[in-house]
């Protein structure tokens, strides 16, 4: 674990209680009644020990989800209560049978009045209620370091009250609940979860699987870039103060990290710039505060940066707003706090409408939000980045070529104004893979011959060239595409002997 998250721990022994509720985030809430289901996955393909029955006994590793969505009218039915969401966290820290008189101080919660009024609070969503009819993109949420699938409550409901799905599984250990340290292990094994979730949604009738996102807080906000990496189904990826910023060395570390994979629109909402009084008190480096190296790297689509002027790292959670102790030296007050948070829901709605709902938002519109904003001065600050001309690929130039039958080659090369010259090696192996084919020879040739334009003193592409039409019984043709090639390397053997055939 860094050393930021192990001083983040520490806030708990320097601090002093808020004086917050959920009726205070004044969250805008969207034209859907919000419904919650908490049910079960399990994935066959590993085992998992759960730690409360004190056996070395393992089971299928059990995903855990809660799941908000747009439902019919919850007029006829209770709204749930911060207890209810408090209780899902003891069951999926593997204290079910802890009283709840308990949970607030057996959590590392101060069991003052404040917090137990907090318990009390009615929230938004209402239990097992049924989905409105049709499909809605879905929000795959990571939670931070062994975290809940509850921690961020207020804002899965405030998105599911606009028309999303959001579907949360507790962050835990490859082998039981416990992680080992923010580790690659660790980091491999919550991926692997959100890819699970991915996988599964097919059998989610009212999920719209061409609009599937990630959300991720501090840890899980690594996590789930590297399942973007891996998996083509996400379409955009929020980081909510993510450990991709502070963790980057862990992700690069792992064998399936590839930064040119990362082709989707990212948005990171950013912790406050910690005083340097606390960076000096906690041994933090100052770097924290600056260096972004994933962000810095990204290029294949929009990216943007949001520093939330007043929220520390614990603040970016409806568990931490509520429930957390404040640091005296750093902490802005609460009702900067909430205002913050709020203004963190409402901006990542407007980004996921942004590209997920398409149809009915743009990008542009977004980049418009962001600067009109009337707050942005106030609490927060941003940048964005556009996304960056790329070099074409020779796949994607093939793809092109494909499409004008590989006729004229060399007007397609310069119309696409492509800066560099595709390697001279996998032109040859393109025009030689195509050739082989019965089905496509002319286009074989028509590629090995763009190729010897573009590297014109390559001896090795004029003699494939040669062999192309030779075998194609185009011995002219043949001939002074090998006399090209000798002429270049006069000791090409395979030249030599292919036009003492043609003259026999």
């Amino acid at each position: 674990m860094s050393n930021y998250f192990l001083a983040f721990l520490l806030f708990v022994s320097i601090s002093a209680k808020g004086q917050t509720s959920v009726a205070d985030l004044n969250l805008d809430y969207g034209p859907y009644e919000v419904g919650y289901r908490y049910t079960q996955l399990i994935d066959n393909s590993r085992s998992y020990n759960v730690k409360g029955n004190w056996t070395t006994a393992t089971i299928a590793r059990p995903i855990p989800l809660s799941i908000w969505f747009p439902a019919q009218s919850t007029s006829a039915s209770a709204p749930m209560k911060v207890m209810d969401y408090m209780r899902v966290l003891k069951l999926e820290e593997e204290w079910e049978y802890l009283p709840d008189s308990l949970i607030l101080n057996w959590f590392y919660y101060a069991p003052n009045a404040q917090n137990k009024a907090h318990l009390l609070e009615e929230v938004k969503a209402v239990k097992d209620q049924a989905v409105c009819k049709g499909k809605y993109p879905v929000v795959v949420y990571a939670p931070s370091y062994g975290a809940a699938s509850t921690e961020n409550f207020a804002l899965c409901e405030y998105l599911a009250s606009y028309g999303y799905v959001v579907i949360a599984s507790p962050s835990r250990g490859a082998y039981n609940r416990s992680f080992t340290g923010g580790t690659l292990l660790d980091l491999e094994t919550q991926a692997r979860d959100i890819e699970f979730i991915i996988d599964a949604l097919d059998d989610f009738s009212f999920v719209d699987t061409s609009r599937i996102a990630t959300m991720g807080f501090s840890f899980g906000g690594i996590s789930n870039v590297l399942a973007c990496i891996r998996n083509k189904k996400i379409k955009a990826n929020v980081s909510l103060d993510g450990s991709v910023k502070y963790q980057f060395k862990t992700l690069a570390a792992s064998p399936f990290y590839r930064q040119n994979e990362f082709a989707i629109p990212f948005i990171h909402f950013s912790q406050k710039d910690i005083p340097v009084a606390v960076l000096e008190q906690d041994g933090i480096d100052p770097a924290l505060n600056t260096d972004f190296e994933f962000y810095d790297r990204l290029g294949k689509a929009p990216a943007y940066q949001l520093k939330m002027l007043d929220l520390t790292h614990g603040n970016f959670s409806s568990f931490g707003v509520l429930f957390a102790n404040r640091d005296q030296r750093q902490d802005t007050s609460d009702q900067l706090i909430m205002e913050s948070y709020n203004i963190l829901c409402e901006y990542s709605r407007h980004f996921l409408d942004a590209f997920l709902k398409v149809d009915d938002f743009s990008p542009s519109k977004f980049d418009e939000i962001l600067k009109g904003s009337s707050v942005s001065s106030e609490r927060f600050s941003y940048q964005t980045k556009a996304k960056q001309a790329q070099p074409m690929s020779l796949a994607e130039f093939n793809e092109l070529a494909a499409k004008q039958n590989y006729a004229d080659l060399m007007t397609l090369y310069k119309k696409a104004k492509l800066e560099q010259k595709f390697h001279q090696g996998d032109l040859n192996n393109l025009g030689l893979h195509l050739f082989f084919n019965p089905k496509s020879q002319q286009s074989g040739i028509a590629v090995l011959k763009f190729a010897t334009e573009l590297y014109p003193e390559s001896a090795n592409l004029f003699d494939s060239l040669g062999e192309a039409y030779f075998l194609s019984n185009q011995y002219p043709q043949a001939t002074r595409a090998f006399e090209r090639s000798l002429m270049l390397y006069p000791e090409n053997v395979n030249a030599n002997n292919r036009l003492k055939a043609m003259k026999q």
